[in-house]
C-alpha cells in the first residue's frame, strides 16, 4: 500500500447525497473523490439540496486539507465521463 494513502478502502465522509473517499489507485496525499450517491452524469443534474450539500462538502474538505495536511494550494477537478455508479 502506498504511504500517501491516509484512508485505504475507507469512506472519509458519507452524507445523504454524497460519499467522499481517497482514491487508492492514485496515491496522492489529499487526493479525494467526492461522488454523488445517485446516478447522474453532470453536476447540472443536481437537485437544490444536492447543490447546497456539494458546496458545503467542498468547503469542509478544503478546510481539512489546510488544517490537517497543511496544504496551501489545491486543484479541483470535475470529471463527468464516468459511467460508474457510486452507490
Amino acid at each position: 500500500m502506498a504511504k500517501n494513502v491516509l484512508f485505504p478502502d475507507e469512506v472519509i465522509l458519507e452524507t445523504e447525497h454524497f460519499k467522499i473517499s481517497q482514491d487508492c489507485e492514485v496515491p496522492i496525499l489529499g487526493f479525494c473523490v467526492l461522488a454523488a450517491k445517485r446516478s447522474i452524469t453532470s453536476i447540472a443534474d443536481f437537485t437544490k439540496d444536492e447543490e447546497k450539500e456539494f458546496a458545503e462538502l467542498l468547503v469542509k474538505v478544503r478546510k481539512a486539507m489546510k488544517e490537517v495536511l497543511h496544504m496551501q494550494e489545491v486543484y479541483l477537478f470535475q470529471n463527468e465521463d464516468s459511467k460508474q455508479n457510486h452507490q
